[in-house]
């Protein structure tokens, strides 16, 4: 055993106290009281069973926005649209009024379905526009009623004049244009208006 331990070091002993521990303490089975007021948590109401039970694909009705529609009157002279034998009747129209607001117009519900010959033609509805454009309209025909148009621009010269060398700036006078650059035949210096070009589009 002796020769089996050589080179080894004594492992420690266990410690050992030299006085008395204290006995461990014991777990408490309720916790202590704290000090002070205790905080009161305030619950929403419990609201459990009161949700309404929609179908899918519906939203509840604060989400909804009604929009009335008023039918747009009709005249006794005029005819209502009667559905042909076999086919589907007709589904209402919708017709932007000059106010911005929407009529719809429904076909007459004792119309007969056995009458014969074709049923008369609809007509097509107004084309909605813009606030802007009916705006613009309404300014322009006030102006064709009072005869006060506004002042149309009148221009003062035929054309516009080099300021190089003084004459027309058109193609007959050896002017080009690319961009906002004017090429000058004459103001050149010998230079093509293909070489001119292909330096302008260089350069862009």
């Amino acid at each position: 055993m002796s020769i089996l331990s050589q080179g080894m070091a004594p492992t420690n002993p266990i410690p050992v106290a030299p006085d008395q521990l204290p006995p461990p303490k014991e777990r408490l089975q309720l916790l202590p009281s704290a000090s002070g007021p205790r905080h009161e948590f305030v619950l929403p109401p419990n609201l459990e069973g009161q949700a309404p039970v929609l179908r899918p694909g519906r939203q509840p009705a604060a989400a909804t926005r009604e929009c009335p529609i008023a039918p747009a009157p009709t005249a006794p002279d005029i005819a209502q649209p009667i559905a042909a034998p076999g086919m589907l009747p007709r589904v209402g129209i919708c017709i932007l009024n000059p106010d911005n607001t929407v009529s719809c117009v429904l076909p007459a519900s004792g119309a007969s379905a056995s009458s014969a010959g074709p049923a008369p033609l609809v007509p097509a509805p107004a084309t909605p526009v813009s606030r802007y454009t009916h705006r613009n309209r309404r300014q322009r025909a006030l102006e064709e009623e009072s005869g006060v148009h506004k002042r149309k621009y009148a221009r003062g010269v035929t054309y516009n004049t080099c300021s190089q060398c003084g004459q027309p700036k058109t193609k007959e006078f050896g002017h080009s244009r690319h961009g906002s650059a004017t090429f000058c035949s004459r103001a050149s210096n010998g230079k093509s208006l293909e070489e001119w070009l292909a330096e302008q589009r260089a350069e862009k």
